[in-house]
């Protein structure tokens, strides 16, 4: 995964329509300088940081984090963090995922959703629409298999088929991305995934096995603890339960930076599969 660092409106607009590697487009402009975003660009996510501004335009999208300013027009789509405001015009639509983001305008026809924090708008027109989910919304895995799916760590997949093995249920599924079959395994209420039935049914071996979080409570202490890549992702997995392939492909969609702490890793799996449960483990 590359990573590219935007400052002005020059910069953006020279790149490319599409990417051949999964690209993180950073704007970490001045507040005196407005970033246009005015299309999306395939294979890659737009994050604005510190105290930038982005008008975003068209299909674009774009994440805001610390204290950056989003203005959003004509459908665009707008992930709100941290202590970012937000501007929403002429049908855009916003997540916003923090009690302290700044929500000013919602007009013509725009939505902003507050998922898991309370409503709270400046200004708002009788077209828009304003609402609150809650942080998790859980529809069980039973369920998604009468609708046709497989849902487990987090990941979707369509099903095709399903037997049993002993005491395990296998069931053959489909990715939506490129149509290839993989595999999802089940024991009681522990899952796993795999490219092949015997390496999925491996992992859940291993998932049953070390669920011993008692190696980790030092790290309790101090969530600012420096700790290694694979410390992280051992953490991880015996908190919540995540197998090796759900926590390979979160890995494989994010930037992963070169320092990691239980904090930073709370920050990085937020809406991910697991991250209530292991924020809880660090009582955060």
């Amino acid at each position: 995964m590359q990573e590219i660092v935007i400052k002005t409106q020059a910069e953006l607009d020279a790149l490319p329509d599409d990417f051949t590697e999964e690209t993180t487009i950073e704007i970490r402009s001045d507040s005196s300088v407005v970033i246009c975003l005015r299309k999306p660009y395939d294979s890659s996510r737009v994050v604005a940081y510190d105290s930038s501004r982005v008008e975003a335009y068209g299909s674009s999208s774009v994440e805001a984090y610390d204290s950056s300013r989003v203005e959003a027009y004509d459908s665009s789509r707008v992930e709100a963090y941290g202590s970012s405001s937000v501007d929403l015009f002429i049908s855009a639509y916003a997540i916003i995922f923090s009690s302290s983001v700044t929500v000013g305008r919602v007009l013509d026809y725009s939505t902003a959703i507050f998922k898991g924090c309370k409503e709270r708008t400046e200004d708002r027109s009788e077209t828009s629409s304003v609402r609150e989910i809650p942080a998790e919304i859980d529809v069980s895995s039973e369920e998604w298999l009468r609708r046709g799916y497989v849902v487990a760590d987090g990941i979707h997949n369509k099903l095709k088929s399903q037997k049993t093995i002993g005491d395990v249920v296998v069931f053959e599924t489909e990715k939506f991305a490129t149509g290839e079959s993989a595999y999802v395994v089940k024991k009681g209420n522990l899952f796993s995934h795999g490219d092949t039935v015997e390496k999925a049914i491996d992992d859940l071996r291993y998932k049953i096995a070390d669920r011993d979080t008692s190696k980790f409570e030092y790290m309790k202490n101090n969530t600012n603890t420096e700790i290694s890549f694979e410390e992280a992702v051992q953490c991880y997995r015996a908190v919540t339960g995540a197998c090796e392939y759900g926590v390979k492909e979160f890995v494989k969609s994010i930037q992963v930076p070169e320092k990691l702490t239980p904090k930073i890793v709370i920050d990085l799996t937020r809406d991910a599969y697991g991250h209530v449960e292991f924020a809880k483990f660090f009582a955060v």
